[in-house]
């Protein structure tokens, strides 16, 4: 008995393992060395070994990658025409991203079901909230120790964004390539949805990740509307609006959410909530370009992303990144991509409908098709069925 516990005890630390570097999209000592590339060989060579069963999809889920299939075909085409006429790098292939979302994403969310999910539905909430609990401690860590911060950053690839002087005391805290993105946001929502009451450990969750991206207030929003109990609604709400009396007549307080909190701070008070927008907006992306019925169908196909780096002009919203690339028809593509997914992995039509909008908000921000948290938990609540009787 005691053998099997064990046993059962390192099957778990392996879920976690699994879990916890393919959500967060973890690297080692280099950004492109991702520890979940194995994962994703090993989920490949356990799908071919499976497609010889009967049912494998149903007939749903098999119109779901039928239409990701396309998108993929559709995505060679375009790469082709980018390849012969213009400049570009790897990275700036679509064929490339998502074949990058089948690996990093799809195949290890496949693995984690197939071995650990497929007769513990439930493992699932265990596996996010311990990785929950670890990020928090990372966020504790990172936030104490600038110098362990540094270590971290560059033992597992994060970038150098985050340590920059202007930021390294002010974001970034935690164990996620995504950290200033999708991370906040997931985890934000994930609570919500997984934790009841402990009332207390969302508040620190919420803080803790709007200080990491000011996008995730609007998580915590959607999540306190639409995810919470009346009781908690009530309290946050009084909660809320306590502190925007107290900090609006208190300028003591205003100055130390300055300090503590100056991304939130310049977004939402400094700028009247119009700061992303405006920097956004401002990027005249369309200068000196002709749009016709045939670009305005399927794009220029060039990618305009800023973190690839072969356009003049960038930027950094999805959506435009998306018309730039493939035009109105890869978006709506896309869009049916993403809203199949969430009607497939929610019943309830008010949690799909939201988890659909998450996809939303995150293309505004970034380019989202790729591999990343969002998609790898879709796929992960697809093969699990873990959420599809939620009421």
């Amino acid at each position: 008995m005691k053998l099997v516990r064990t046993h059962s005890h390192i099957s778990n630390l392996i879920a976690l393992f699994c879990f916890f570097v393919t959500f967060f999209r973890i690297s080692l000592f280099h950004e492109y060395i991702y520890l979940s590339f194995i994962l994703g060989l090993i989920g490949f060579i356990t799908f071919l070994t499976n497609l010889n069963k009967k049912i494998l999809f149903n007939k749903k889920e098999t119109s779901l990658l039928l239409l990701l299939v396309f998108m993929f075909i559709y995505t060679i085409v375009l790469d082709l025409y980018q390849i012969g006429e213009k400049e570009f790098k790897i990275n700036s292939l679509f064929s490339i991203r998502i074949i990058s979302m089948i690996f990093l994403s799809f195949l290890p969310a496949y693995l984690i079901y197939k071995f650990y999910l497929k007769s513990n539905h439930y493992l699932f909430d265990t596996l996010f909230k311990w990785s929950l609990y670890i990020q928090l401690v990372f966020f504790i860590i990172m936030f104490l120790s600038p110098d362990l911060k540094i270590a971290l950053y560059n033992t597992f690839a994060l970038g150098k964004v985050n340590l920059y002087d202007h930021n390294l005391t002010v974001r970034g805290f935690g164990l996620s390539s995504e950290i200033n993105f999708m991370t906040p946001s997931l985890l934000i929502y994930m609570t919500f949805i997984l934790i009841e009451k402990r009332i207390l450990l969302k508040l620190i969750v919420v803080i803790t990740q709007v200080i990491n991206s000011n996008m995730a207030i609007i998580s915590f929003i959607c999540a306190v509307l639409f995810l919470g109990r009346s009781k908690f609604i009530f309290k946050i709400f009084i909660f809320i609006l306590l502190s925007s009396i107290i900090m609006i007549f208190n300028d003591s307080l205003l100055e130390t959410l300055k300090n503590f909190m100056p991304r939130f701070y310049y977004e939402f008070i400094g700028s009247n909530g119009t700061r992303t927008a405006s920097i956004l907006m401002n990027t005249n992306i369309f200068e000196g370009r002709y749009i016709d019925i045939f670009t305005f169908l399927f794009g220029y196909q060039e990618n305009v992303a800023s973190n690839v780096g072969v356009a003049t002009i960038t930027h950094d919203s999805g959506w435009i990144i998306m018309f730039f690339y493939g035009g109105v028809v890869f978006i709506l593509l896309f869009l049916l991509f993403v809203f199949l997914l969430s009607i497939l992995i929610f019943e309830n039509k008010l949690y799909a409908l939201l988890w659909f909008n998450l996809a939303l908000i995150f293309n505004s921000k970034g380019m989202i098709l790729g591999m990343n948290g969002y998609f790898f938990l879709s796929f992960l609540f697809l093969f699990s069925k873990r959420f599809n009787k939620l009421k």
